[in-house]
């Protein structure tokens, strides 16, 4: 599955894909009761002290949006802070404009490769969500490198004391959580680590 991380392989299937949304591994609804206020405080950031804001307020940042629907699915459920989706491929960015022009006041997107970095201030998204993306990195050359510096970045623009990094992967959980340690140590970036399992999903839509 090399190809998941060229961006020339992205482009290409966007472009035979024009009119298509597709969700990998997870929709919305199936991770909905895990992006609840409730369930998001168990895997703050920092301070227990600080509360992760309400979905009206909470800015977030998807990773790898694709053509997926899961911006627009939340902003139909509630979360009106803001949402900023990113992915590397033009293609499908100019699509995602064009698709939900009449929402530009609660999303938009950045066409950027997160694996040269964030092109974000410091301490500027509440939430981070990262599904598939993870995946598709650690498919590509140089592939760890990478990893940890989406994982740093993550941990420099989330904000303080109540940020969370949402990462869904098919990967072994153990596999995936020796990424957000910063030498060997969890706790550098993170006051906590949660892990769930969510029941693969076999609908047409989402693989």
């Amino acid at each position: 599955m090399a190809m998941y991380g060229r961006q020339d392989y992205w482009d290409e299937r966007y472009r035979h894909t024009e009119r298509s949304s597709y969700d990998w591994l997870q929709s919305y609804s199936s991770l909905r009761r895990l992006l609840s206020v409730e369930a998001l405080i168990a895997t703050k950031k920092v301070n227990e002290m600080i509360p992760f804001p309400s979905h009206e307020k909470c800015k977030v940042l998807i990773l790898g949006c694709g053509n997926s629907s899961f911006a627009h699915d939340m902003l139909a459920d509630g979360w009106q802070g803001h949402i900023t989706n990113v992915d590397f491929s033009s293609v499908v960015i100019d699509q995602m404009k064009t698709k939900y022009s009449k929402q530009s006041e609660n999303l938009d997107f950045v066409c950027a490769d997160i694996t040269k970095g964030l092109p974000f201030e410091d301490k500027s998204f509440d939430l981070i969500i990262c599904k598939g993306t993870f995946d598709a990195i650690l498919t590509s050359a140089g592939s760890v490198i990478n990893a940890k510096l989406v994982v740093s970045e993550c941990n420099r623009v989330l904000a303080n004391g109540h940020g969370v990094l949402f990462l869904v992967s098919h990967g072994n959980p153990d596999s995936r959580v020796v990424f957000l340690e910063h030498d060997n140590d969890l706790s550098y970036y993170w006051q906590e680590v949660s892990v769930h399992t969510v029941a693969r999903r076999s609908d047409k839509n989402t693989k």
